[in-house]
């Protein structure tokens, strides 16, 4: 298993607190000399100093993991996540030290004072909750629109499994082991065969008994895993990212514990619709984006936002994420016979997918240059009817703090989809349209 230990940064939380204006270079902040001053300070300040004992404690590291366990396992599929909302909600309230007003969304998913309350036209489940600052009760104070400027420190809740929401009668996921030098998994009947499984009680908190203690055991790397007879971990989010979310999550308890007071109020918040077709939902109803006219209003007045989307301690993303997704299937004319040679859409897709992994974004050649990244995030087809599947679909995402890079590499990705199907079709000598030919369909498309 991975060592799991996030690390709370005092930089980044006392930059969080900041009421500093970022003068920036393009996507990346520049910290000035004063920034850095009152980081220093505030993270010198007794207050923080205890916060981040207790956040680095052995103690709060075992609160992180088994609180990890317990959400992970909640289904939360994108569009999906309103189980874990409430149950992140209800700890916020009857565990974490908050009152119902500090908790700043709804059930039904509505925001108030956001400039959008639906996206794709469903409800958007975000869960945030508030630390109040001091800034609202200075003479000089300026709001917008009615809104106190405020920063947002967040992790999304939503996981690429299970694709569909369970019945009620079965809200959760399995969490399971496996011997972490046994091969991993492939398949949903592999993972239920194993027989490793870490058991809840009736008020969803993790017993701890030996099943436990061999998933809690740590190491620093898989050699040593492999070593020492270390366990691998099985529960859709378990990186993916709960981990991010719940110490973002911890990090709020904490400063309600501590009673740590910033300038902006921060909101903590575990947003929604990160993964595939979820199309970024969450952080559009935060920050009022408009898919029609492609641009948003920050009705919210958000200043700053800091996201926890990354298993390396001390990673974050700072500010903003724009992303274009594409959903593409490829299909081929029903009855196709054994050994009959024409165009596969499977194939189709195999091609598309090999042909953009050898694409390079600037970022790839550059580390200096904008981290702007991709990935085909699914890939599936329709079960085959005598061994030859007829529909395949792939999904796409592009990611980048700017434009340019977007638009960039979005220019490199798209032409591949139609030069995949045109290429298997050319193998047996045909064209799009020509009997027996693939063809494509842009499914769906998100910005």
């Amino acid at each position: 298993m991975r060592r799991i230990k996030m690390k709370f940064v005092p930089s980044l939380l006392a930059a969080s607190i900041c009421s500093a204006v970022f003068a920036a270079s393009a996507a990346v902040p520049v910290v000035t000399d004063t920034i850095a001053k009152n980081a220093e300070l505030m993270n010198a300040d007794p207050a923080m100093q205890a916060l981040l004992k207790e956040a680095t404690s052995e103690e709060a590291q075992k609160w992180r993991f088994n609180t990890l366990l317990e959400l992970a396992r909640i289904a939360s599929p994108s569009r999906f996540e309103m189980r874990r909302q409430a149950e992140i909600t209800r700890r916020l309230v009857e565990e974490w030290g908050f009152a119902p007003e500090d908790i700043m969304t709804r059930a039904d998913g509505f925001l108030k004072g956001a400039g959008v309350q639906t996206v794709d036209g469903k409800p958007v489940y975000n869960v945030c909750v508030r630390i109040p600052g001091t800034y609202g009760a200075r003479p000089d104070a300026v709001s917008y629109k009615g809104q106190l400027p405020k920063v947002v420190l967040e992790g999304h809740i939503d996981t690429v499994n299970p694709g569909v929401l369970p019945p009620a009668e079965t809200p959760y996921e399995a969490v399971k082991l496996q011997k972490v030098s046994d091969p991993i998994v492939k398949t949903r009947e592999e993972l239920k065969a194993l027989a490793l499984e870490v058991r809840f009680d009736k008020n969803g908190k993790v017993i701890e008994d030996e099943v436990w203690k061999k998933a809690y055991h740590r190491f620093n790397d898989l050699e040593e895993a492999k070593k020492k007879g270390g366990y691998r971990i099985y529960v859709p989010g378990f990186e993916d990212a709960m981990i991010n979310t719940v110490a973002v999550m911890q990090t709020a308890k904490l400063m309600k514990k501590h009673n740590i007071r910033p300038v902006y109020d921060i909101w903590v918040c575990g947003t929604t619709g990160e993964e595939g077709k979820g199309n970024l939902c969450g952080m559009k109803q935060l920050y009022g984006y408009n898919q029609d006219v492609g641009k948003g209003n920050n009705a919210l007045n958000i200043v700053a936002n800091f996201g926890a989307d990354s298993t390396m301690p001390g990673d974050a993303i700072v500010n903003y994420i724009g992303s274009y997704r594409f959903e593409i299937k490829y299909t081929e004319p029903a009855g196709w016979k054994a050994g009959e040679a024409r165009p596969s859409a499977a194939m189709a897709m195999s091609r598309a997918i090999a042909s953009i992994s050898d694409l390079k974004t600037a970022w790839d050649l550059d580390k200096k240059a904008e981290k702007t990244t991709y990935t085909v995030g699914v890939a599936s087809c329709d079960d085959p009817a005598k061994s030859r599947s007829t529909n395949c679909t792939l999904m796409v995402d592009m990611r980048s703090p700017t434009q340019a890079p977007l638009s960039a590499i979005r220019a490199q990705i798209e032409p591949e989809f139609k030069k995949a199907m045109d290429a298997e079709n050319a193998k047996y000598g045909l064209k799009t349209g020509d009997k027996n030919a693939v063809s494509m369909e842009l499914v769906w498309f998100g910005d």
